[in-house]
C-alpha cells in the first residue's frame, strides 16, 4: 500500500513511511490487521470471525486440520513439528474462542448440533 501511494506522488516510499510514523497513520485498515481472511470475498460465520481475529489463527486452523487425521495429538504434533503441550495449548484456544458466548450469540438462527447419543 505505501510503495503505491509513493508511486502515485511521485515521491520515495522512505518519505511516505516516514510521514505514516510522524503523523500515526495506520498502514493497515483494522479489519486487514485483525482479520487474515478479510480479502477473501466470502462472509464468514460468527464463529469464524472471532477465530480470525486470533493471534496465529491460519497456523491454528492448519494445525486443527492436520489433527484431524490422526488417532492421537501426539501423532499429530510429530506431522507438525510441534510438541504435544504446544499443540493442545493451540487447539484449546481455538475450542475456547468458538464457544465463548459472543461468537455463540452473534448467530441466534444456528444451533450446534446435539451430541450424537452414546452407544449402550
Amino acid at each position: 500500500m505505501i510503495r503505491g501511494v509513493a508511486r502515485e506522488l511521485g515521491v520515495r516510499k522512505d518519505d511516505v513511511i516516514r510521514l505514516v510514523k510522524k503523523w500515526d497513520i495506520p498502514k493497515r485498515s483494522r479489519d486487514q490487521r485483525n482479520n487474515p481472511f478479510a480479502r477473501l470475498d466470502v462472509e464468514l460465520s460468527p464463529a469464524m470471525q472471532a477465530v480470525s481475529r486470533t493471534r496465529n489463527s491460519v497456523q491454528c486452523l492448519r494445525h486443527l486440520i492436520v489433527t484431524s487425521r490422526h488417532r492421537t495429538l501426539q501423532d499429530a504434533a510429530a506431522e507438525l513439528g510441534v510438541t504435544w503441550g504446544t499443540l493442545n495449548y493451540q487447539l484449546k484456544r481455538v475450542e475456547e474462542t468458538v464457544a465463548s458466548p459472543s461468537s455463540a450469540s452473534a448467530d441466534p438462527g444456528h444451533s450446534p448440533s446435539p451430541k450424537p447419543a452414546s452407544a449402550s
